[in-house]
C-alpha cells in the first residue's frame, strides 16, 4: 500500500483520531487526579506531615524542602489539590479535558506525557524562586505549600492557543476565541509576578502566579523553539549502553537459542510492522521528519528495507 492510498495523505477525519491514540494520557491524568483528591480528603484528619495535610506536607511544593532534597515535589505538587472545595480541581480537569485531548492527538501519547510534566516543573521552579530568592522576597514572606495543576493547564491553553489561535470557547454566557483567553492569563500572570519581584510580597490572592507564569512560558517556548522531548529523551537514553538478555548470555557463554521458523509468525511481524510505519507515516506527515524520535526512524528503515526485498523477490 502506497503512500497515497493511506487516509492521512488526504487529511481524512480519521487521522486525528488515529494519531490521538483515545487519548490515554489526558485520561489518565485526570483519573489520578480525582483519586489523589479523594485520597486527599480521606486523610484530612490524620497527623499531620510538617504541619500540613499527609499528602499535601508529603507531595506539596513547599519551596524550603528543595534544599533538603526533596526534589520530587516540583512535579507531584501537580497531582495534588486545595481540599477546600471542588473548583480548584474541577476547573483545572476541564480545562485539561477540553484543550488536552488535541494536544495530545497532535502530539502523541509520549510527548504529551513529557510536554505536561516539565510544563510542572517550570510552574514549579518559577514558583520556588520567587519563595527563595531574596531578592525577589525580601521580607522572606512565604506563601501557603502549592498545589494543582494550573502550572501545567496554563501550559496546554498556551500551546493551544498558538495551534489554534481562533478555536472558539465558551463560557457559559459568551463566547471568545482561544487566543483572547490565552492572552488575558498572559498579562494577568506576567504582571503579578513583575509585582512580586517589584513590591517583595505575597500577593494577597493566595494564588500561585508563579507556577502559572511558568507554565505559560514552557507552552510559548515549546511552541516559538521547536521543542521535541521524546527526540531529547531518546538523544540521551541512547548514550547509555543498553542491557539485554541477550548479552548476557552471550557473556557467560551461553549457545544461541534455536527457533523454528514459522511463515505465519513472519506474516504477524510484518502486519505489526506496517502498523507501526503506519503511525510514523502520519506523524512525519503532520509534525515534519524533526519530530521522529530515533526509533521511530529505524522502524522507517526497517520497514523500507522489508519492502525493498519483497519487491526484488528476496
Amino acid at each position: 500500500m502506497g503512500f497515497e492510498d493511506r487516509d492521512y495523505a488526504w487529511g481524512s477525519s480519521s487521522r486525528r483520531a488515529f494519531l490521538g491514540g483515545g487519548n490515554r494520557a489526558v485520561k489518565a491524568i485526570i483519573a489520578t487526579c480525582a483519586a489523589i483528591f479523594v485520597l486527599q480528603l480521606l486523610t484530612l484528619r490524620a497527623p499531620a506531615v510538617y504541619g500540613e495535610p499527609p499528602l499535601r506536607g508529603l507531595f506539596g511544593l513547599d519551596p524550603s524542602f528543595l534544599a533538603f532534597g526533596q526534589v520530587w515535589r516540583l512535579v507531584t505538587y501537580g497531582f495534588l489539590h486545595d481540599e477546600g472545595g471542588l473548583l480548584h480541581i474541577v476547573f483545572n480537569m476541564l480545562w485539561l479535558w477540553g484543550l488536552g485531548q488535541t494536544v495530545e492527538s497532535r502530539l502523541g501519547t509520549r510527548e504529551f506525557v513529557l510536554f505536561y510534566l516539565a510544563a510542572l516543573l517550570s510552574g514549579g521552579l518559577v514558583f520556588s524562586a520567587l519563595e527563595l530568592i531574596p531578592a525577589f522576597s525580601p521580607d522572606h514572606v512565604r506563601t501557603a505549600t502549592c498545589v494543582g495543576a494550573s502550572g501545567a493547564v496554563m501550559g496546554v491553553i498556551m500551546l493551544s492557543a498558538l495551534w489554534e489561535p481562533h478555536r472558539p470557547i465558551s463560557l457559559i454566557f459568551l463566547t471568545v476565541p482561544l487566543w483572547l483567553i490565552a492572552t488575558a492569563y498572559g498579562v494577568i500572570e506576567t504582571f503579578a509576578v513583575l509585582s512580586r519581584i517589584g513590591a517583595g510580597r505575597v500577593a494577597a490572592d493566595g494564588v500561585a502566579h508563579g507556577a502559572h507564569f511558568g507554565g505559560l512560558l514552557l507552552g510559548w517556548a515549546y511552541y516559538k523553539l521547536h521543542w521535541n522531548f521524546e527526540s531529547g529523551v531518546d538523544r540521551l537514553t541512547g548514550r547509555f549502553p543498553r542491557f539485554t538478555f541477550a548479552g548476557l548470555k552471550r557473556s557467560v557463554g551461553a549457545g544461541p537459542k534455536v527457533r523454528l521458523h514459522r511463515p505465519e509468525d513472519e506474516a504477524g511481524e510484518d502486519d505489526d510492522l506496517e502498523r507501526r510505519a503506519d503511525a510514523v507515516l502520519a506523524k512525519l506527515h503532520t509534525n515534519g521528519e524533526s519530530s521522529l524520535t530515533r526509533k521511530e526512524r529505524a522502524t522507517l528503515k526497517l520497514y523500507s528495507e522489508r519492502a525493498r526485498a519483497k519487491r526484488e523477490g528476496r
